[in-house]
């Protein structure tokens, strides 16, 4: 939510840098981004960008904020402990 993407870059070619930096890491078991997608405005721009992360195998995850902050920010959270506390190990990032 406090990542503005740039408009001189595509979804794809996000998506790619991102793989790029992370796969070093490991693999990617998931590819996830939490937005408050019915929030926002539904420009041609914002429609092209959010069907090029789903085209390049990104989840893409609708977090409404009604009217509260930081709700992308907890929900992610817990998706964290929750995935944590299923697995038992530290190997789940």
């Amino acid at each position: 939510e406090n990542c503005a993407p740039s408009s001189q870059c595509s979804g794809v070619d996000i998506v790619q840098r991102l793989r790029d930096v992370l796969l070093v890491h490991g693999h990617i078991h998931q590819f996830r981004a939490y937005m408050s997608i019915s929030e926002t405005v539904a420009s041609s721009r914002t429609i092209a960008f959010r069907s090029e992360l789903q085209l390049s195998g990104v989840s893409l995850i609708d977090v409404p904020h009604i009217g509260r902050k930081n709700v992308v920010d907890l929900t992610v959270i817990g998706k964290f402990l929750t995935k944590y506390l299923q697995t038992g190990h530290k190997s789940f990032l």
